[in-house]
C-alpha cells in the first residue's frame, strides 16, 4: 500500500497499478481506494482518468455490499463528477463499466445520481444521461447549487444529443435565473450563453 502511494505521489501511474496489481485481493481494494484520494488531490486529466481506473479495480475486487464496495463505489462517482467538471474524457469502456456499477448503487444521493448521468454520457449514451438528469434536477429545490449543477450537467448531455433542446434550455434557464445560479454553474451558464 505504502509502495503504491508512492508511486501515485510521483506521477508514476503505471508502477501504482503494478503496485497495487501486486497485492492479494483486500490490499489490492485498500490501496486502491488510497490511490484514489490521493489522485483526487491533484490536477490533470491523466489523474482523472487513473482515479476512475482504480475505484473500478477496487469495486472489481472487493465482496458486494462490504464497506470497501460501499467506499469504491463513493470514490468511483466522486472520480466521474470531477472528470466531467475537467472535461477530461474517459476510456469509453471505463466510462461504460463506472455507468454499470453507478446505475447498480443502492439509494443513491443526487450527486451520485449525476455522476451515474455523467457516466452514461462519456460511455456514449447521452438520452439516458438527459432523462436521468431530467429527473433529479426536477427534485431539487430550485435556485440551490444543487439545482444549478444537475441543471448544467442536463445542458451539456443535451450539447451532445440535441444542440437545439440544449440552446432552449439554456434560454429557459437563464429566464429563471438570470445570473445562472450559484457558483461555479452560474458562470458556466453565462459563458455558454456568450459562446453562442
Amino acid at each position: 500500500v505504502d509502495l503504491a502511494r508512492l508511486h501515485v505521489l510521483q506521477g508514476d501511474l503505471q508502477a501504482a497499478r503494478a503496485s497495487i496489481d501486486a497485492l492479494e485481493p483486500a490490499a489490492r481494494a485498500a490501496a486502491a481506494i488510497d490511490a484514489v484520494d490521493s489522485l483526487s488531490r491533484m490536477q490533470g486529466g491523466d489523474r482523472r482518468r487513473a482515479a476512475v481506473e482504480l475505484a473500478l479495480i477496487a469495486l472489481q475486487v472487493s465482496s458486494e455490499g462490504s464497506p470497501a464496495s460501499v467506499a469504491a463505489l463513493e470514490r468511483l462517482a466522486q472520480a466521474v463528477r470531477m472528470a466531467a467538471d475537467e472535461g477530461v474524457a474517459l476510456a469509453r469502456s471505463d466510462a461504460e463499466r463506472a455507468a454499470v456499477a453507478l446505475v447498480s448503487m443502492p439509494s443513491p444521493s443526487g450527486t451520485d445520481a449525476m455522476a451515474t448521468a455523467e457516466a452514461l454520457r462519456m460511455a456514449g449514451r447521452p438520452a439516458e444521461a438527459v432523462e436521468r438528469l431530467q429527473r433529479v434536477s426536477a427534485e431539487l429545490a430550485q435556485g440551490s447549487a444543487a439545482w444549478a449543477e444537475a441543471r448544467w450537467r442536463l445542458f451539456e448531455a443535451l450539447r451532445e444529443l440535441d444542440p437545439r433542446r440544449a440552446a432552449a434550455m439554456l434560454k429557459q434557464h437563464l429566464t429563471l435565473a438570470p445570473d445562472g445560479g450559484p457558483a461555479p454553474w452560474g458562470a458556466r451558464f453565462v459563458r455558454a450563453s456568450g459562446d453562442r
